[in-house]
């Protein structure tokens, strides 16, 4: 796993929780959006990033393509 920046540590430690983890167990139910606008509410502001920040820190996990008839 890369290492976390600066930023993230910031916004681990005034979240109060890894941030990784928090962002996850929002996905794929929420919006990057969504997601970039309660970390702001949370940490009162102190914690303002774009949603592809976010979805850098902890993309989603990639899902195998089930194999097409065409492949057989």
């Amino acid at each position: 796993m890369p290492t976390e920046t600066p930023l993230q540590r910031l916004a681990s430690r005034v979240l109060g929780q890894p941030v990784a983890p928090w962002i996850r167990a929002q996905r794929p139910e929420t919006s990057w959006r969504k997601i970039a606008a309660e970390l702001n509410r949370v940490t009162h502001g102190e914690i303002d990033v774009p949603a592809q920040t976010l979805a850098n820190w902890a993309p989603d996990p990639v899902v195998a393509d089930e194999p097409s008839a065409a492949a057989s």
